[in-house]
């Protein structure tokens, strides 16, 4: 029995070293191509930009174009619906709990100042039975 938790705890730190060494990035290093001066080489196919470099686009000529008027109206009408919502939802919630507070304030009624009258006894532990 004395060899499986030694088991365990070399395989947990097994784990761990290849997790260290995977998110360090040295695959990456190992396996990617060396020229004569140590440094990685380039690659050899070029890579497609999806999403294209700023300033490399042209600008706008119409209002509907991407960088146009309408486009940023768009941005703002939506941040200032987005913004009236979240005041609605504040102005209900404060509605709510000024309610909330007036009927718990109107049912409790404090028992501190009020009198205890003569004939209050305790129960006797016969009644509890």
């Amino acid at each position: 029995m004395a060899t499986r938790p030694a088991t365990v705890r070399s395989l947990g730190r097994l784990l761990l070293g290849v997790a260290i060494i995977a998110s360090s990035g040295l695959w990456v290093a190992a396996a990617s191509a060396q020229d004569g001066n140590g440094t990685p080489a380039a690659p050899q196919v070029s890579v497609p930009h999806i999403i294209p470099l700023p300033n490399t686009g042209t600008p706008p000529k119409y209002s509907t174009d991407p960088g146009g008027w309408a486009q940023y109206s768009v941005f703002w009408v939506m941040l200032a619906a987005i913004g009236f919502l979240i005041f609605l939802v504040w102005r209900e919630s404060v509605k709510k709990r000024r309610a909330f507070a007036a009927s718990v304030q109107d049912e409790r009624t404090s028992t501190r100042n009020e009198p205890v009258a003569e004939s209050s006894e305790k129960p006797s532990s016969s009644a509890l039975q």
